[in-house]
């Protein structure tokens, strides 16, 4: 039943005038059994499913053939009294007013992606709509840029990555007015792109770390996905990068320095914090304590 539904509400957004009587029947069935007010209010507040389709890719076309069949369902589906019945005055009004709130932020919506259409190569070009479901660990991380960008971050050529932050600040006018018609902050949605900017950065520097430029020892991996020194501050990375210099040669450290790097090593791990600066501090603090012991 769910699969016809979605097939009935796909043909009464396509067509204003179905071909014979049986798909009619079914249109004005399910006209008749739907709560104008729940599904105008889902249209104004941007549901990723409305009738079958998100709210930020209706068009002019949808709102005319959905009112055309209302207008055709007037009185319909025939029954009893008590059968329910499509009344165009509970739709017309509140469609046209939806409509007016909708379309022009749609239509700004589809002149970002048609602008970024041509240059977007990797996947299908996402809707402005889809920053807001940005998510990102704000420990470890890992976020769902694969799954809202079509690619992972980490695996955008620089030309890409400079196409995605560019949708992504163009974005950010429709997803403010997105938030506004759900009564939440408008600033979150620069916040977004800002944070989805950083990340990208981030992930490109990442990316750009050589496969096999640190030494196994100092590999850190967070449930099988393998962090970056780019995650790591300046001076957690200098330190790492200092280490790792003495172990891919295997040359030995002076006393001195084993006990400085010790000492960033204590720093680091006395907040006892799991983030990505102190499992490599872990690493490194097993790294010294080996060479202590063998270099005596």
């Amino acid at each position: 039943m769910r699969a016809k539904a979605k097939l009935i509400l796909a043909a009464m957004l396509m067509s204003s005038s179905p071909s014979n009587a049986e798909p009619q029947r079914d249109i004005c069935a399910q006209l008749a059994s739907s709560d104008p007010d729940y599904i105008l209010n889902q249209l104004r507040t941007f549901s990723p499913n409305v009738m079958g389709k998100p709210a930020i890719t209706w068009s002019r076309d949808d709102l005319v053939n959905l009112s055309k069949n209302i207008f055709a369902c007037d009185g319909l589906p025939k029954g009893s009294s008590n059968t329910p019945k499509v009344s165009p005055n509970r739709w017309v009004n509140q469609l046209n007013a939806a409509g007016k709130v909708v379309l022009p932020i749609n239509d700004l919506n589809r002149a970002v992606q048609q602008a970024y259409k041509p240059l977007w190569k990797w996947s299908d070009i996402p809707t402005c709509q889809s920053i807001l479901s940005w998510k990102r660990d704000q420990v470890w991380n890992e976020n769902n840029s694969e799954e809202l960008f079509g690619k992972n971050f980490r695996e955008l050529s620089p030309a890409e990555a400079t196409i995605a932050k560019g949708f992504t600040n163009e974005c950010v006018a429709v997803a403010k007015k997105i938030l506004e018609l759900n009564r939440m902050d408008m600033g979150a949605a620069v916040k977004i792109a800002d944070d989805i900017e950083r990340t990208i950065e981030k992930e490109q520097e990442a990316s750009q770390e050589k496969k096999n430029g640190l030494a196994p020892s100092l590999r850190i991996y967070h449930e099988g996905r393998r962090i970056p020194l780019a995650y790591l501050g300046p001076q957690s990375r200098k330190w790492v990068e200092f280490v790792n210099k003495f172990e891919l040669q295997d040359l030995p450290m002076r006393v001195e320095d084993m006990v400085t790097v010790s000492k960033w090593t204590e720093m680091v791990l006395s907040s006892k914090k799991e983030n990505p600066e102190s499992a490599f501090a872990e690493a490194v603090r097993a790294v010294i304590s080996k060479r202590m012991f063998s270099q005596k």
